[in-house]
């Protein structure tokens, strides 16, 4: 299944997902038909299924110890309105315990430019 470039709108800046618990800063995007599509394309291609609730989102950081805490002490509930144009999707491989940085283990063009990326 070929995935189109898209994009995401970006509508919230707030701590989740249960913002009386949370565990992430994140930016909270619209479930448009576009980002479900991909979604449905990435379980189907891992052979996962998810009956979780949707919510696609950017996270920005990660909470470590008392969230609650730092949720009350720093608040951040910002309604927003950004684009971000989607033209590519990147697998991430998080950084063991106790160190920092992400490495990016595949990247996978969507739309015309997967179909570029894969002609000899």
């Amino acid at each position: 299944m070929q995935v189109s470039t898209f994009t995401l709108i970006i509508q919230h800046v707030g701590y989740g997902p249960q913002p009386r618990q949370p565990r992430l800063l994140w930016a909270d995007c619209a479930a448009s038909g576009e980002i479900t599509a991909l979604r449905a394309a990435l379980m189907q291609a891992c052979g996962q299924t998810d009956e979780r609730a949707f919510q696609p989102h950017v996270t920005l950081a990660r909470i470590r110890g008392d969230g609650r805490a730092i949720a009350r002490n720093h608040p951040i509930d910002q309604q927003l309105s950004l684009t971000q144009r989607i033209e590519s999707v990147e697998l991430f491989q998080s950084p063991p315990p106790g160190e920092n940085g992400y490495r990016v283990l595949a990247s996978l063009p969507l739309g015309e430019a997967a179909s570029s990326a894969l002609d000899p």
